[in-house]
């Protein structure tokens, strides 16, 4: 048992092991015993010497189910590929239901070199991971079982946690317990970092399939009562040699039940190092020829001889505003860009919830112009019409609270739109009010692109070009991209006039929708500034502004 509740440690630490360091952890957690008392380890007569610590470990596997999360430092070094690692030091964040993960490395500098999250039942299973020694690959996914998140680790990352460290205690205790060779040794005077700590050895002289280590150290604190520090050792080729450590955990500075919040598992936490988990948005046109008649998935008739061309466009864009109608809301990844000079500019990228009755829009900005971060949040239902903005001004400062008009530049910069216009059905509106105009002067050719790939995911784009500039052509060319599943609009193109006749339309403007999914049955508290996980303050004194439609 002793040597399960080794195992166990190793398991919590070794897990973490695959982890990022942290930030310091935030709060305070109440302190005093977590676990029970080990008390009188001794074994009753005709007892196994591991019976005593079986039943401390159920009764503690009953109290830590009761724990809500905890943090912790966490030192380690584990033999692995038969090389002994190094000391690596972490910060660790644990959440027992769902059972969350966040972890970090660090060595002795002020961020982070790696960092790893991950929430049960999220992600498809998968956990996200960033490293300095792989920088240019940003933000991963990884399977925590995966070949190359093992590659440096005894255990996934799915095995950490002082309640799955006691579990795997007891477990690996029980299958000990049936065999004789096993000698318990206790200590009740040793300390870690100064606290008091019991101490047991328990040692296997002959080695046997069975069993995972000839000496396991277990310490546990006399104050939590749980295990903060693990050695295994295995045996020595030479008896006469030391036997070779296997791994050795310690865990310091715990804080129990902190009260962790969604946000302190998530990658685009503010105050995390990840970078963005996404690259540019991926539009493959080259192998896709142009056809004049509208896709059949797009459910519209076949253009009639004489028909106004841009009529089925007409056509389609009332229908996918219908349907946008009957979406009570969604979340998705904003990705916008457009035309600076003569260049475009870099994407800029956002996290966008959006509910439609009432119209509620909450916008977490990822950068790289405006700060990762910031966060707006806008209701029609505010009479004044504006938008609540926290801006981020800089790391281990405090934000800004204050209303802004939707169309404020602070805004603007970052999104290219009004905040409460940039929601898919807005822009639709805009984009039909826009056909609708176009519609009675005729001249526009318009082709379709049947089945393009955007971001991994089929979409028909419907292209629509004017031959000649004229006051009522807002662009010469626009191309809209809607998902051959959702039926939504993903990705919307504007081209401006060229500057020379022959030349060329140049894009001027990009916004894309990515990730979507829709009817997620958001709540009040989604677009309320006091949620726990948004990081909204008062607003500053300053005298709120009005009509910013």
């Amino acid at each position: 048992m002793v040597r399960q509740l080794a195992l166990v440690s190793l398991v919590v630490l070794s897990l973490t092991a695959s982890i990022a360091q942290a930030q310091a952890p935030a709060g305070q957690g109440a302190q005093g015993p977590v676990g029970p008392s080990p008390g009188d380890l001794s074994p009753q007569a005709g007892e196994h010497p591991l019976a005593p610590l079986i039943r401390w470990g159920k009764l503690g596997v009953a109290a830590l189910e009761q724990l809500d999360d905890y943090s912790c430092r966490l030192v380690k070094r584990e033999r692995v590929a038969g090389k002994l690692t190094g000391y690596q030091w972490m910060n660790v964040k644990v959440r027992q239901k769902p059972f969350s993960v966040y972890a970090a490395f660090t060595n002795k500098q002020e961020r982070p070199w790696q960092e790893v999250v991950f929430v049960d039942h999220r992600d498809a299973g998968k956990m996200f991971v960033h490293s300095d020694e792989f920088r240019m690959m940003g933000t991963v996914s990884l399977f925590p079982d995966s070949d190359r998140a093992m590659r440096d680790n005894r255990y996934p990352l799915t095995e950490v946690g002082i309640l799955k460290l006691i579990q795997r205690l007891v477990e690996h205790a029980e299958s000990d317990a049936r065999f004789d060779d096993c000698d318990v040794r206790i200590y009740k005077d040793a300390k870690i970092e100064g606290r008091p700590c019991l101490y047991i050895k328990v040692t296997h002289e002959k080695r046997r399939p069975e069993f995972t280590f000839h000496i396991a150290r277990i310490f546990i604190d006399n104050e939590l009562n749980v295990p903060v520090r693990y050695e295994a050792f295995t045996w020595p080729d030479n008896p006469k040699d030391q036997p070779p450590l296997i791994e050795e955990y310690t865990y310091l500075d715990f804080k129990f039940n902190v009260h962790f919040t969604d946000r302190d598992f998530d990658f685009n936490n503010p105050n995390y190092f990840f970078p963005p988990d996404f690259g540019e948005p991926e539009v493959d046109l080259a192998n896709v020829k142009p056809v004049a008649q509208p896709p059949a998935s797009l459910g519209l008739p076949a253009a009639t001889a004489g028909e106004q061309p841009l009529a089925p466009v007409v056509a389609l864009t009332r229908n996918t505003l219908k349907h946008l109608d009957q979406t009570s809301d969604y979340t998705c990844l904003v990705s916008h860009r457009e035309l600076a000079g003569n260049q475009l500019g870099k994407y800029e990228n956002l996290l966008l919830k959006v509910r439609h009755k009432p119209d509620s829009i909450y916008a977490f900005f990822l950068g790289p112009q405006t700060p990762k971060g910031q966060e707006a949040l806008y209701s029609g239902a505010n009479a004044d019409h504006t938008v609540l903005v926290h801006t981020v001004p800089a790391r281990g400062r405090p934000g800004l609270t204050r209303h802004l008009p939707p169309n404020s530049p602070e805004l603007l910069g970052a999104t290219g739109e009004p905040l409460n216009s940039l929601g898919m059905k807005a822009q639709m509106a805009q984009w039909l009010a826009m056909y609708e105009a176009e519609l009675p002067h005729g001249e526009a050719t318009v082709n379709y692109y049947p089945q393009i790939e955007v971001d991994q995911h089929l979409a028909n784009c419907v292209e629509v070009t004017h031959p000649t500039q004229r006051p009522h052509f807002r662009y010469q060319k626009t191309r809209l991209f809607l998902s051959d599943e959702l039926k939504v609009p993903v990705r919307f193109e504007v081209y401006a006039w060229p500057a020379a006749a022959g030349q060329p339309a140049a894009l001027a403007e990009e916004l894309n929708y990515r990730n979507v999914e829709l009817n997620k049955g958001l709540t009040d508290q989604d677009f309320d500034p006091a949620n726990p996980n948004y990081t909204f303050g008062t607003p500053s004194a300053a005298a709120r502004p009005t009509g910013g439609r």
